[in-house]
C-alpha cells in the first residue's frame, strides 16, 4: 500500500531550497501566463497526516493571491532530475486575508469530524469549510489538478506540496482552466522587473539581514538571465551577493557601490540565481533596478522527427587569364 514505508523513517534531515518550509515562509506564486518551475525538497521525510495526506514528506509550501475574481484550476507535475514523472501530492488552504491569518487557521492535522478524500476519489468533496481545506489529492499520480473555486480579489490562499519519491526533481505549478488570475506583484519572473525591498521608488530598508531571493525558469531546463538598469547600494555596509543555482551556495560575486554589475546567466542545473542582499542599521540607497529574462532550452528530438544539419560553404572563384 501506497507511503506505509515512510513510517519507519525515525531520522530527520532537512535540505533547504527557495521554497517556504512553513505557512508563514511560503513562496508566493503566481500564474504569470505560464509555467512556474521550482527545484522540490529532498531529504524531509513527515510522517504527520494533513487533510486527504497520509503524509507529508519533503514540503514545499506556496500562496497564491488572487489578482482577478473567478474560478481557477492549476495543473501540478513533479518530474526527477532526467524527467521520469514521480509522484506529486497536496493540500490547499483558504481563503484568507493574509498569511498571518493563513498561519492562526491552518492545523497541520487530519480533517475532522469528517475524513476527507483524494479529490480524484470524490471532485465534488471540497472545499471543506471545517478546516478550510479548498482542495486536496492524495494519489500516486505524478500531475494533479488544484481547483479554487469563486475567488475573490485579494484573497490568499496556502498550498502544500510534498516529494513522496524524496528523489531530486521539479515542480511544476501551471494555471491551465479559469477565468480568474493571480497577482505577480513583487514577484521577480520571466519577463518582469527585480528591485530591491523598496521596490521601484523608494530607498531600500535598513537593517536587512539575507533576504534571499531565488529567481527559477518559467520551463523546466530553461535560464534564467538577470541584467541590472541601475545599482546604488550607496553604504559600504550594505552588499548583495549573487549565486549561481537555486541556493545561496555558488558564489559568483558581492557587490556594493554605484557601478552597475554585468549581467549574470545562470549555468545551474535548476537554471536559477540567487540573490543575497544585507543592509545594515543606515544608510540606505535607492538601490537596484533589473531585468529578468528567460532563455527556454531547444525543442528535443523525438521519434519520427528528421535532423538536417545545413553546411554553408564559401566558393572564391579565381578568374584565371
Amino acid at each position: 500500500m501506497k507511503k506505509i514505508t515512510l513510517l519507519l523513517l525515525l531520522l530527520f534531515f532537512i535540505k533547504t531550497h527557495a521554497q517556504g518550509n512553513s505557512v508563514l515562509n511560503a513562496e508566493q506564486f503566481c500564474s504569470g501566463g505560464g509555467e512556474l518551475v521550482f527545484s522540490n525538497v529532498t531529504g524531509a521525510p513527515n510522517a504527520t497526516s494533513v487533510g486527504c495526506l497520509g503524509s507529508i514528506p519533503n514540503g514545499s509550501y506556496y500562496n497564491i493571491e488572487i489578482d482577478r475574481p473567478g474560478d481557477l484550476v492549476f495543473t501540478i507535475t513533479q518530474t526527477a532530475l532526467n524527467g521520469t514523472p514521480i509522484d506529486v501530492d497536496f493540500v490547499a488552504w483558504g481563503p484568507f486575508a493574509d498569511l498571518a491569518v493563513a498561519d492562526a487557521s491552518i492545523n497541520l492535522v487530519p480533517c475532522t469530524p469528517t475524513d476527507c478524500p483524494s479529490n480524484s476519489v470524490d471532485p465534488t468533496f471540497y472545499p471543506y469549510a471545517t478546516d478550510f481545506i479548498t482542495d486536496c489529492s492524495f494519489s500516486g499520480a505524478p500531475v494533479e489538478n488544484l481547483s479554487i473555486n469563486g475567488a475573490v480579489a485579494g484573497d490568499i490562499y496556502v498550498v502544500l506540496i510534498t516529494n513522496f519519491a524524496d528523489l531530486a526533481g521539479n515542480i511544476s505549478i501551471e494555471q491551465t482552466v479559469g477565468t480568474g488570475s493571480t497577482s505577480c506583484s513583487g514577484i521577480p519572473v520571466c519577463g518582469t522587473g527585480f528591485y530591491d525591498n523598496g521596490g521601484e521608488i523608494d530607498n531600500y530598508l535598513n537593517g536587512e539581514v539575507n533576504n534571499t531571493t531565488t529567481i527559477f525558469p518559467d520551463v523546466a531546463s530553461g535560464v534564467v538571465t538577470v541584467t541590472f538598469n541601475s545599482f546604488d547600494l550607496a553604504d559600504a555596509g550594505d552588499t548583495l551577493a549573487v549565486y549561481d543555482g537555486d541556493t545561496a551556495t555558488t558564489l559568483i560575486g558581492t557587490y556594493t557601490g554605484t557601478t552597475i554589475p554585468a549581467s549574470f546567466t545562470s549555468t545551474d542545473p535548476s537554471g536559477a540565481l540567487t540573490f543575497v542582499f544585507n543592509s545594515n542599521a543606515s544608510g540606505a540607497g535607492v538601490g537596484w533596478d533589473a531585468d529578468v529574462t528567460c532563455t527556454e532550452p531547444p525543442p528535443t528530438p523525438i521519434c519520427g522527427t528528421t535532423i538536417v544539419e545545413v553546411l554553408v560553404e564559401t566558393i572564391l572563384i579565381m578568374n584565371l587569364t
